[in-house]
């Protein structure tokens, strides 16, 4: 494997942006943690009793990280790649990390290749793919559903965003419930993506806050659980638990 290793780059997520926009896609961004009080500790020790520098130090450090949780995020959510070490371990241990880490991943993109190359189906786990270029490609049938649930038991399981259990073949996205059906998936591919059709009518993945804008008495169970507030209504209660993934059936 060739590349470019960037050492303190990008600082802020406006140069973050900027690399995205250019196309620039690190496989792996490592961030070194180092627990905040203990950097306000060492500019004490380092400036003693000149407070002025102790002032423009400290401030330094709390810009550097308000901006570096916001590059955090970015890299987070954007390509999944985020990698984080203790800043506590020495930097020969730091360093074998993050070779091992390196290693790690140059093997999944190879298996990768190799895969795609044979027309065979190839996780997409480590090849810091963006969200959008995983909708530009997801299967149009199955979408987040996973189908070998479907194929195999008649079950809807969505899957998350997350490309842990994702798989790209004939350039088309397939998501799998678990590392199980992934590598039955893996071992003939056909038979499930050619399986029975799914219902017309699929439960929709939303927010509970996107739920609660909804209103009207049809829609009365939005955001709730049917089950358990049926149960609350047996009981003589009110108020059913709201549930944190919202499906609109």
């Amino acid at each position: 494997t060739r590349g470019w290793v960037l050492e303190g780059f990008p600082r802020t997520v406006a140069e973050a942006a900027r690399m995205h926009k250019a196309g620039v896609t690190p496989f792996q961004v490592f961030d070194i943690c180092v627990d905040q009080d203990d950097l306000h500790k060492r500019i004490v020790d380092k400036f003693g009793h000149d407070i002025d520098a102790k002032i423009r130090a400290t401030r330094r450090l709390e810009d550097y990280f308000d901006s570096h949780a916001l590059v955090q995020s970015h890299f987070r959510k954007t390509y999944d790649n985020l990698y984080k070490l203790n800043g506590k371990l020495s930097i020969w241990a730091l360093s074998r990390k993050v070779i091992a880490l390196a290693l790690e991943n140059a093997a999944l993109r190879q298996a990768f290749h190799i895969a795609w190359a044979a027309g065979r189906p190839a996780r997409l786990f480590g090849m810091a793919v963006t969200r959008e270029q995983i909708m530009s490609r997801m299967n149009k049938k199955y979408g987040f559903y996973c189908p070998v649930s479907w194929y195999e038991e008649k079950a809807l399981r969505p899957r998350a965003t997350d490309t842990r259990f994702m798989s790209l073949y004939k350039d088309s996205v397939y998501c799998l419930a678990d590392e199980k059906a992934l590598e039955k998936f893996e071992k003939n591919p056909d038979i499930y993506i050619n399986g029975d059709p799914l219902p017309e009518s699929l439960p929709q993945r939303l927010s509970p806050a996107y739920s609660n804008l909804v209103k009207g008495e049809h829609c009365a169970l939005w955001g709730y659980d049917p089950v358990e507030a049926t149960k609350f209504e047996q009981q003589g209660l009110i108020d059913p638990p709201l549930v944190r993934d919202t499906y609109n059936i």
